[in-house]
């Protein structure tokens, strides 16, 4: 929701003066009705009609809807920061979302400005090396600089107007009263501040630029430093964890979750055809036996070159040279795959457009349910997803294990059309007993039960059928789910996961779109620079013609190509959560001569995917070096970028596997 008007723009303009125009600008007339939206934009802070209607709370989102000045002096004395006891839930959620429309507008100007202060070097480094510290720096300037302009304001008989960070407190501080007054608080539709969920964002994007084994102390500080930025703007962590969006808040649970238990490694070597069967051959039972819970996975890839048909996995003369991040990525999406494959342990269901524990899955072992478990509990901790969208029901059965009891709710929201067929069969127990008693029988239930109990009974067979694929177990033993429980809850980190959701307010779906991926519509285009921070090393820098000739060559590609693209430098063609990411862009090619220089244009690019790096000689001193050779005219901005786009799709379309560097 972004300020309307001078005035918005003038509070935290100051500490960031304008530069360069920003990568949006280079997105092709095509991409501009596809830009990027996150969770806390879609559910918001925006109120319904009904809402738009009332009295009260209704009539201060209007008032707070006129401008950032005007929101500041509003938060003074509106009745949006008072509460009351007997406050019921209607109005509670009205003045709460009245004051996330307040931290919203507050924020938005310094959301939007910050990562070009970032790009332009405004705190020493840019995308690549600034720190956590230094990004807290640029936003307490901001912050203090606008207290300044404010108190400058009063000085000069301006009427008294709360800074930044002083509305921002007050606004969280009316929400926290809010939540406490109510029993039960707020539920799941309190609102969500998009502001807060974007800065988050950009400190995911610092916290989270080197995905490594790391020990308890590195995260530590790094969840000290990420909570300082936003302590920064009045924001303390982690009471306000539960206004952020979900992956923001998977990111959250991932730095509190490693200073709070050190994290394992397991390494394994899998091929691309059966990447599931070599990871439950790789570490089960090892797995479960030695309480192996959150840890990075290492995976190398079998070489298909070099591996005869049915070589063994763990052969070593046939891995390939690639490790880290990348082939992680990579990895947990051949792992989705493989799970919901025909036959797999999940299946998709059509109404809800989601997977469930297949109805009628293959026979299993006990390992390949307790391992399809823990893979989808490995996500959060490796930062990785299965790249398809789970039913958050199932992400909830999981969490609770045998405490789960499946509702007539539940399988609404997994399968509408069967939940409805059980109402309507319930509801003939009373008009036509007799159609109940041949329905209930042809389900196996016994006709003469009560229709609460045909329900119940109904929805648990759907949800988990008897036959749940399990191999044969004793009395007492577990069916598939369980196995697929015991093994998730591990992954979590076990009671202490558990706890840290708790604390830090991650629901089952925020965990389900940390396991499943954003939802991405695949078909059309989209602005590549929009979803990472291009963070181009000192060389590139150096070279403006060849970073303009990028930026433009990138969001000119064909959608198919720019999937493609991703796949070649980050490992995987889905895209992170909008400005979550960096795309490190290098010149590491050293030319010591014209004609070295010259000979560069025969190169092609190179990916690091571990760390998002794309490679490139310089096409712009090459095509001037055999420009001078051949006494041809000087190289036109045209010609580097048709050589630049060709390159590049070159080295994309025939790129296979991992290797080391030449």
């Amino acid at each position: 929701m972004g300020c309307s008007g001078s005035k918005a723009a003038e509070v935290a303009s100051e500490p960031f003066p304008a530069g360069n125009a920003d990568a949006s600008a280079h997105v092709t007339a095509r991409n501009s009705a596809h830009s990027p939206t996150n969770e806390a934009d879609r559910r918001g802070n925006g109120l319904g009609p009904c809402a738009a209607q009332a009295h009260g709370p209704g009539t201060i989102l209007r008032k707070l809807g006129s401008g950032i000045h005007e929101t500041l002096a509003e938060l003074h004395s509106l009745d949006v920061l008072t509460y009351s006891q007997a406050e019921d839930q209607e109005v509670a959620l009205l003045k709460a979302s009245a004051c996330i429309a307040a931290v919203d507008r507050l924020l938005d100007p310094l959301v939007h400005k910050l990562p070009d202060a970032v790009s332009r070097g405004d705190g020493a480094r840019g995308w690549g090396d600034i720190q956590l510290a230094e990004l807290a720096q640029l936003v307490r300037g901001a912050v203090e600089a606008q207290a300044l302009r404010m108190s400058e304001a009063e000085d000069k008989g301006g009427a008294r107007k709360l800074n930044i960070k002083d509305g921002i407190v007050k606004a969280l501080a009316a929400i926290s009263r809010l939540e406490s007054s109510l029993r039960g608080g707020l539920g799941d539709e309190a609102p969500q501040s998009a502001g807060l969920s974007r800065l988050w964002g950009l400190i995911g994007a610092v916290a989270c630029r080197e995905v490594a084994v790391s020990s308890q102390a590195t995260y530590q500080r790094l969840k000290d430093d990420a909570f300082g930025v936003c302590e920064a703007v009045g924001a303390t962590m982690p009471a306000c964890a539960g206004l952020l969006s979900s992956a923001a808040k998977c990111d959250v649970l991932y730095l509190a979750a490693g200073a709070a238990q050190q994290e394992g490694k397991a390494s394994l070597v899998v091929r691309r055809g059966s990447a599931f069967r070599d990871l439950v051959a790789a570490l089960w039972p090892r797995a479960r036996d030695t309480g192996l819970a959150r840890c990075k996975l290492l995976p190398a890839f079998v070489d298909a070159a070099l591996c005869a048909d049915g070589a063994a996995a763990d052969a070593d003369a046939v891995r390939e040279a690639g490790e880290g991040h990348g082939p992680r990525k990579e990895f947990f999406s051949m792992v989705g795959e493989a799970l919901c494959a025909e036959g797999g342990v999940l299946e998709y269901v059509q109404g809800s457009e989601s997977y469930w524990v297949s109805r009628s899955p293959a026979k299993r072992s006990d390992g390949e349910w307790w391992m399809a478990g823990w893979i989808m509990g490995q996500c959060l901790a490796n930062r990785c997803s299965l790249g398809k969208q789970i039913s958050p029901v199932l992400i909830r059965a999981l969490r609770q294990g045998p405490e789960w009891e499946p509702s007539l709710r539940d399988l609404n929201a997994v399968d509408a059309a069967t939940a409805h067929g059980i109402r309507q069969a319930a509801d003939l127990a009373h008009s036509d007993p007799v159609a109940f008693a041949e329905i209930a029988e042809a389900a196996g239930v016994p006709g003469d039960v009560p229709a609460g109990v045909f329900a119940l009974v109904s929805t648990h067979h759907a949800l988990v059928p008897p036959d749940s694929g399990a191999a044969p177990r004793a009395k007492g033993g577990a069916d598939g789910l369980q196995l697929m429980s015991e093994g998730f809850v591990q992954a979590l980190g076990g009671t202490v996961g558990l706890e840290l959701m708790a604390e830090l307010a991650v629901g089952d779906e925020d965990v389900c779109e940390g396991v499943s991926g954003a939802r991405q519509h695949r078909d059309g285009d989209f602005p590549v620079l929009a979803y990472f921070h291009l963070a181009p090393d000192e060389e590139l820098r150096g070279c403006p013609e060849l970073l303009e000739a990028l930026r433009v060559v990138v969001e000119a590609l064909e959608p198919p190509m720019k999937r493609k693209l991703l796949a070649f430098v980050t490992g995987t063609d889905r895209l992170p959560r909008p400005g979550t990411e960096l795309l490190r862009a290098e010149l590491p090619f050293v030319a010591l001569s014209e004609d070295e220089r010259a000979a560069q244009l025969c190169m092609l690019p190179q990916a690091h995917t571990c760390s998002n790096t794309l490679e490139l000689p310089n096409y712009w001193e090459a095509l001037q070096a055999a420009a001078a050779a051949a006494l041809s005219p000087e190289p036109t901005p045209a010609a580097l970028r048709e050589v630049l786009r060709e390159r590049l799709e070159t080295a994309v379309l025939g790129t296979a596997g991992y290797d080391l560097d030449d």
